[in-house]
């Protein structure tokens, strides 16, 4: 009897444990990954040459964004600027609107 209970919690629980052990090894390989990116924008300078104070503008309470808001293609995010002149500025685009 203590046995056949024991057998049915187990069956029942190790779906969950398997997926809980799932979950913690993506979400590690996600964190490496994303570690990975940022180490390697670091590398590249892209976010200094990107993110210049005169262009930063602070929307949505503390959210900041870069370029100009007012712009159609304006992404409205910290690390990018818009699809169409993700890195230049917004004064010499030809597509500000």
């Amino acid at each position: 009897m203590m046995i056949t209970v024991l057998m049915i919690f187990v069956v029942g629980f190790s779906p969950a444990i398997v997926s809980l052990l799932i979950s913690r090894r993506n979400q590690a390989q996600t964190l490496a990954q994303f570690a990975a990116a940022r180490e390697a924008v670091s590398r590249r300078n892209v976010s200094a040459n990107a993110l210049r104070l005169s262009e930063v503008t602070a929307i949505e309470g503390s959210r900041a964004v870069i370029g100009d808001v007012g712009c159609r293609w304006n992404a409205r995010s910290p690390y990018l600027r818009c699809a169409v002149n993700p890195c230049g500025p917004c004064d010499d685009c030809p597509h500000f609107l």
